[in-house]
């Protein structure tokens, strides 16, 4: 059960992640290649994520976790008559804000599919984590498969354009994920079924979703946590798209690097604490290169990269420490997803419409350096804001 479980997170979160670039490919020719229309999105995403993770956690109160993962593959199953996707059904009307109609135009094209899968990867850990002799396979604590949950998203980031997209026509792409999403429908509904089987074998009572309650401050430090990777995410692309190197594919290289911070952080594998003050040094690096103006791409991207790469690491390593026990864990996600919906709609939206330039890249460097390094980290950051404020 355990590798039909993985085999489902995995194969779900390639298909989201995959399902997201596909999109993005399809709009193109409709609302043309600049930074808005990944931004864009990329802000879908982490909104339909949202939902998606909200669903997840209302089903798994409504329902004993196991039933959770069975409606859940059965919606999936419905959700074939939706594809393959279509666009086009809302063009930018004149006079239009862009990204509002476009994400009108994604939500009808492509949203209910998406928004399915990405309710899979919580119900799936939660209903392994309430079958039976799960105390004794050290599954109480599943978050260990959320690994294999982003390693399935780094998978699709890395195998569409790499692998997928050189080889086939859009058509053909289109009904190549069309089957690939009826797969992991099915692997999800089986899922669903083994652990209904396992539960009726069981002696041993359901769990309670309530029996350990969670402070709202707990709960903000999880979504602020999460807002910080995720508007840095968008906002170190847009930089670097725009102001140091206009390279294809150079957007997927900051998505891949936060994908394997996730890895790392819920992996077990922390950074040390001299890596906080490498960090500190670096971020203000990185600000003092962007307010001088250097443009030289080679030094640049590597340093605005790996900056940004602890950075994140830093901030998912602490919400893998804070983790809830089993019981919240539907919650921990959403969360985690509305932390990240804000960030990335922050950076997306927000931001170009109100600053000049790409200030919230330093902003945002500051306020992390004031959550991760203690006290040296609050005075870095606070010299890092109070200037760029002004």
């Amino acid at each position: 059960m355990i590798w039909l479980v993985g085999l489902g997170l995995f194969g779900s979160a390639f298909c989201l992640f995959w399902g997201q670039l596909l999109v993005g490919k399809l709009l193109l020719p409709l609302w043309g290649g600049s930074p808005l229309v990944w931004n864009t999105c990329l802000a879908f995403f982490q909104v339909t994520l949202l939902l998606g993770y909200l669903w997840a956690d209302r089903l798994g109160r409504g329902f004993h976790p196991r039933m959770g993962v069975l409606i859940q593959g059965i919606l999936l199953l419905m959700g074939l008559r939706l594809l393959p996707f279509q666009f086009g059904l809302c063009l930018q009307p004149e006079g239009a804000w862009p990204p509002l109609a476009l994400l009108a135009d994604l939500a009808l094209g492509a949203g209910v599919p998406l928004f399915l899968l990405s309710a899979t990867a919580p119900l799936l850990q939660r209903g392994l984590a309430a079958r039976k002799g799960a105390e004794q396979q050290g599954l109480r604590d599943p978050y260990f498969l959320y690994v294999a949950s982003n390693a399935g998203s780094l998978a699709g980031l890395l195998g569409y354009p790499l692998l997928l997209e050189p080889r086939l026509s859009l058509a053909g792409q289109t009904h190549l994920w069309t089957g690939s999403y009826a797969l992991v429908a099915a692997l999800v509904l089986l899922s669903g079924v083994g652990l209904l089987a396992s539960a009726a074998q069981s002696t041993v009572g359901d769990p309670d979703p309530g029996s350990l309650a969670v402070s709202w401050g707990e709960r903000w430090r999880w979504a602020g946590l999460a807002f910080l990777p995720a508007g840095l995410l968008v906002a170190v692309t847009t930089l670097l798209t725009t102001d140091v190197a206009a390279v294809p594919l150079l957007w997927a290289i900051p998505l891949g690097i936060y994908l394997l911070t996730f890895m790392l952080a819920f992996g077990g594998i922390h950074p040390r604490k001299w890596m906080l003050g490498t960090t500190a040094l670096l971020a203000c690096g990185a600000v003092g290169a962007q307010v001088l103006g250097w443009v030289r791409p080679g030094f640049l991207l590597l340093l605005h990269l790996v900056t940004f790469g602890l950075v994140s690491w830093g901030c998912h390593s602490q919400l893998a420490c804070r983790r809830p026990p089993v019981e919240q864990l539907t919650q921990f996600y959403l969360w985690l997803a509305l932390g990240g919906s804000l960030g990335g709609m922050f950076s997306a939206l927000l931001a170009p419409q109100v600053f000049e330039t790409v200030l919230e890249y330093p902003l945002l460097l500051g306020v992390s350096l004031a959550v991760l390094g203690g006290r040296v980290g609050r005075s870095l950051g606070l010299g890092l804001r109070c200037p760029l404020l002004l």
